[in-house]
Parts: C-alpha cells; structure tokens; sequence
C-alpha cells in the first residue's frame, strides 16, 4: 500500500490524535469527541516541527508528549518511508538554500 498525505493525513495514521491538539483549532471541529487514528503503526507524527507559523506549538507539543509518546517530529522538507508496515527511514525530500 502507498500512503501520501501530510499534515493532518500524517497525523491520523498514529492510534490516537489528541497529541496534536495544539496545532489545530478546536472551534474548528467543536463535535469531535473521539481521537482515534487509524493507527497504521506505533508512532506519532508531528509535523510542521519548528517550522512558521507552528514553532512554539510543535515545540509545546514535544515538551508535553516527549516521554509519553514515540513522537517523529519532521518538518516541511521531510517524507516518511515504513515499508511492510515497519517504520525503516525518513529521507529529506528537499533542503532549504539549495537551488
């Protein structure tokens, strides 16, 4: 199976979502009441990290997760590759300052 998604797609493939709290606002989605992702494996995506305009937020975010969870924090120039189900690497897709 290939998967391609970012952001909310990446983080919905966790077992639950609710660590991602702080990235979205919950005036957005006032009837969500359950958290489950799809839980595609055992970590948790988070990204955006450190990059505008969610750094204090994937900052918070890994400070409050960083020992309760098996966070992957990646930023805009980063895929994620699991292959038959098991996480292998995650390879930079681009850099900033090359041309």
């Amino acid at each position: 199976m290939i998967y391609i998604e970012e952001y909310a797609g990446a983080i919905i493939t966790s077992k639950n979502i609710e660590y991602s709290f702080l990235l979205d606002n919950p005036n957005v989605a006032t009837e969500l009441k359950d958290y489950t992702g799809l839980g595609l494996w055992d970590k948790y995506i988070l990204p955006h990290s450190n990059e505008f305009p969610f750094e204090e937020c994937t900052a918070e975010t890994i400070r409050n997760y960083f020992e309760k969870l098996d966070l992957l924090p990646i930023n805009n120039y980063t895929a994620v590759v699991i292959e038959m189900g098991i996480f292998q690497s995650f390879k930079m897709i681009s850099s900033r300052g090359v041309k």
